[in-house]
């Protein structure tokens, strides 16, 4: 029986050597690619120079360092005045400038004064005719020199990388206007069982029970921000649930299905799979509660995830096993399994001999506070609020649970 890290890594794995094989890319804005959470297909880099022309980085006055002999105070018959994005000036001889954040400054051996050391007063003001220095440093100062942050032809981020907006922010300050990105994920979500029908409490049928499953599942990986999804539902009929797979490998780079992998006389997924012509399948237990069934394969270039069918299985099985094989698919570091110091109230089950992970509600008072949900694989009341998992481990004899942020 494999454990939940090695579980999670051999997922991962799986994920990384598909990923290699997504060759196509398009061409899209800088901004486009940041609303989508796309992935840079190459290397980016620089058009121009960040900053792009030396700019003062203060408000205040530019004046000559010649200018400065002597001790303190000076005072300076003021020339002109350069808001940010007007054109610069030249400090004519025994003269200021006055001059504002991010204009930009001309001239080697100038400095910004800050209006602070004057006898001009910070704020909304006119152009004073003259002023008053207090302090000042004989050397260039407060000048943002052009390039010094990045130079023309410079690599600024590299294949991989999402767009996020500090990504964007640097994408677009160095000049470039177009990138290629790798296409966004498709992901096909596929639940299973004669006993499944819609949420209308009119249109139940005895015996049934709504489809809370798939726009579960479909939901948490739209909160991931990298696939669109398409939700399928199917009944326990095999060969239509071998072509409902065939169909969704020819569209997707994830299929992830729940339900029909336990021990059930009519569990179709494990059966369907195994036996399908162009899959490569493992199904088998974790060691860990909720979620011991677990399964994962590929039907040619399309990866499948098959997660238990009762619904905390599956949501506890998406965060640990799915959620990063999606970012690495995407071309993404998958994020890290960490741990928030935490205080746990209230009881936590015993584990025997498997992990166990419990829903939990995580706040801040004073200290991070976690409140564990009632327990149970099928009690889908108990993830309202959830964001948070509680780890039981299996030794937890030598091993205090920790508490595993989803959502911050």
């Amino acid at each position: 029986m494999l454990t939940p890290k090695i579980y999670r890594e051999t997922c991962i794995d799986l994920a990384h050597s598909l990923a290699q094989a997504r060759t196509g890319t398009i061409t899209v804005s800088p901004h486009d690619a940041a609303i989508d959470c796309l992935t840079l297909a190459h290397d980016i880099h620089a058009v121009l120079p960040i900053p792009p022309m030396d700019n003062s980085a203060m408000d205040g006055f530019l004046v000559r360092t010649a200018d400065l002999v002597g001790s303190a105070p000076w005072s300076f018959p003021v020339a002109g005045d350069v808001p940010a994005g007007a054109a610069p000036m030249e400090v004519p001889p025994g003269r200021a400038v006055r001059i504002m954040t991010g204009a930009e400054v001309i001239g080697e051996n100038v400095t910004v004064i800050p209006v602070e050391k004057t006898n001009i007063p910070a704020g909304p003001t006119t152009c004073p005719s003259h002023i008053v220095v207090h302090e000042a440093d004989a050397q260039p100062r407060h000048i943002r020199r052009r390039g010094e942050n990045v130079q023309p032809g410079q690599c600024i981020a590299t294949r991989g990388q999402r767009v996020d907006a500090g990504t964007l922010a640097a994408i677009v300050s160095c000049g470039v206007r177009e990138i290629e990105v790798l296409p966004r994920l498709r992901v096909t979500v596929i639940a299973t069982g004669n006993e499944l029908g819609d949420s209308d409490a009119d249109s139940l049928k005895r015996a049934h029970i709504p489809d809370s499953n798939s726009p579960m599942i479909a939901q948490l990986v739209h909160d991931t921000g990298l696939a669109t999804v398409n939700i399928v539902r199917m009944c326990d009929d095999i060969a239509a649930f071998g072509s409902a797979i065939s169909a969704a490998a020819n569209s997707s780079d994830l299929i992830i299905t729940t339900g029909g992998i336990s021990a059930g006389a009519f569990d179709v997924v494990k059966e369907s799979l195994s036996s399908h012509k162009d899959s490569t399948m493992w199904f088998g237990a974790v060691a860990m509660q909720p979620g011991k069934p677990q399964g994962h394969g590929r039907v040619g270039n399309t990866m499948i995830t098959c997660l238990p069918g009762n619904p905390v299985s599956a949501f506890v099985s998406f965060q640990l096993f799915v959620r990063p094989a999606l970012y690495t698919l995407a071309g993404l570091q998958p994020p890290a399994l960490g741990y928030l110091e935490a205080d746990i109230q209230g009881t936590l089950p015993t584990p025997r001999g498997r992990d166990i992970f419990v829903p939990a509600t995580v706040t801040y008072v004073d200290t991070w506070q976690a409140q564990p949900a009632a327990f149970g694989s099928h009690f889908i009341g108990s993830l309202v609020g959830v964001n948070a998992l509680i780890h039981v481990p299996a030794d937890a004899h030598r091993v205090a649970p920790r508490v595993i942020p989803l959502t911050f």
